[in-house]
């Protein structure tokens, strides 16, 4: 009848990391539909607002004191006077200045401990108060990562190269990835100068960090190091001594950036189904063609309405402590458990997460086999379980048929010994064979003699003129 089988039986066949759509799920699910259905699809919002899924990486800043708050005594000189200027700073007060102090070619360096074959990337600002003269190095106004590979010292990356204008601040950037067999790794902030005049160059806001250099949404990583203010979903810290030493931004929510990466063997409503129930969201498209957003406060139009003597053939009442559900779901659950497994891409590192929804002294979990998926971070068990708890007392009511019936409308069922309930339908089957339908049912609540819900069609509180005794029950 719909699209969804299609996009079930899609798979990608190279991994789509979709970070730039982190904020906002509708926008997500647009890209994945219109990627596994081949034409350009658009989600409605149902009910509830668009979304954000943001995620969260811990991050370590591996160059000591990068804003040169304290001092530069960290960074050994080469044929350069080092010293922190209040010139070119970029965060904070203070920036690096390297003047040449010799014939050759300036620079500063750091040594660094950088591990074979894996990515990293250093960025830095770097300022010059006049142009520089004389004889200059190649790498003049660079970044530069050198090593020692199989005996033989030799630059390993070099960044882009600032413009040798006065009153110019650049940013520099290089990702590389270290060689094998290299020993003795270290960056080099270069000046390229000799001291033939004042050639000084100002660097600030010195940062390496493992990986391409991006955050999770995709955009460059900005500068940070222990000095950096809190935010509510950061920590930022030094790691030894301030100013001194590196530094770390510690995530405060736990949600991995590869929950936005769909992998091949995945299909696009497996990819989505874990974001959207971290997020509190259903996906679904309506027998006229529209996909739908919605919350749990989505509702069908419509109401199916099943009682003795008016279409109702039998009943059965589902209140079982180990019966499933239509979906396969457990009819009771007053607990739900997820675990997660996965390899993080870019370091390889096996991880494992826990999402748990439920009281302490809970009397039956939910927990299916361990999820083979990154972790979508917190809120996807307490949406199963919110959607569990509407279901654990259900109707399986079999009547005559009516064909508007639809999932999601509101079911009012009367039968001779438990007279009115509503709730809502949960699935509906049409026997073609016998004119018939099941409906099955959730969220009940009896309407009990004399209560006020128990009431003649048309008949409300407004259409009452006297007191309450004249209302027919």
């Amino acid at each position: 009848m719909n699209d969804e089988a299609l996009v079930q039986d899609y798979s990608p066949a190279a991994p789509i990391n979709y970070a730039t759509s982190q904020g906002s799920v509708r926008s997500l699910c647009q890209a994945v539909l219109t990627k596994a259905l081949g034409a350009s699809t658009n989600v409605a919002l149902a009910s509830g607002p668009d979304t954000s899924f943001t995620t969260y990486r811990d991050v370590q800043n591996m160059i000591p004191g990068g804003s040169f708050e304290v001092s530069s005594g960290v960074w050994v000189s080469a044929r350069a006077d080092l010293s922190i200027s209040t010139y070119g700073a970029q965060q904070g007060s203070y920036s690096l200045r390297i003047q040449p102090n010799n014939t050759g070619a300036a620079y500063a360096i750091l040594p660094v401990s950088l591990s074979v074959g894996q990515q990293y990337t250093m960025t830095a600002y770097i300022r010059i108060g006049t142009a520089q003269t004389g004889s200059l190095d190649g790498d003049s106004r660079r970044l530069r990562a050198v090593a020692t590979v199989n005996g033989v010292e030799m630059v390993i990356a070099r960044s882009n190269q600032a413009p040798n204008t006065a009153s110019t601040t650049t940013k520099l950037t290089m990702t590389f990835t270290v060689p094998a067999g290299s020993t003795d790794t270290e960056v080099r902030l270069m000046n390229g100068a000799t001291n033939s005049a004042d050639n000084s160059v100002y660097y600030d806001s010195v940062m390496l960090v493992e990986g391409n250099g991006l955050d999770t949404n995709g955009t460059a990583l900005a500068y940070f190091d222990g000095n950096t203010a809190d935010t509510a979903a950061y920590n930022y810290d030094w790691d030894d001594v301030a100013g001194l030493s590196t530094s770390s931004r510690t995530a405060l929510i736990d949600r991995s950036p590869d929950a936005l990466i769909w992998q091949p063997g995945t299909n696009g409503i497996a990819f989505l189904q874990p974001i959207l129930q971290a997020t509190g969201r259903r996906l679904f498209q309506d027998l006229n063609g529209t996909w739908n957003l919605a919350d749990n406060n989505y509702r069908v139009s419509g109401q199916t309405r099943i009682g003795y003597g008016y279409g109702l053939y039998r009943v059965t009442d589902l209140a079982s402590r180990t019966a499933t559900q239509t979906d396969g779901l457990p009819l009771f659950a007053d607990a739900v458990i997820l675990n997660y497994a996965w390899t993080e891409s870019g370091t390889g590192k096996e991880k494992t997460a826990r999402d748990v929804a439920g009281p302490s002294s809970y009397t039956k979990a939910y927990m299916p086999e361990t999820i083979q998926a990154p972790y979508p971070g917190p809120g996807r068990a307490a949406y199963m379980l919110s959607r569990l708890k509407t279901r654990q007392r259900q109707l399986q009511v079999t009547g005559a048929t009516d064909y508007t019936t639809r999932p999601g409308q509101e079911a009012v069922i009367t039968t001779v010994d438990g007279g009115v309930q509503t709730g809502y339908v949960d699935a509906v089957v049409w026997d073609l064979a016998d004119d018939s339908m099941e409906v099955v049912t959730k969220s009940l609540l009896a309407v009990l003699p004399g209560s006020v819900g128990n009431s003649p069609t048309g008949q409300t509180i407004g259409s009452i003129t006297g007191t309450v005794t004249d209302y027919v029950n």
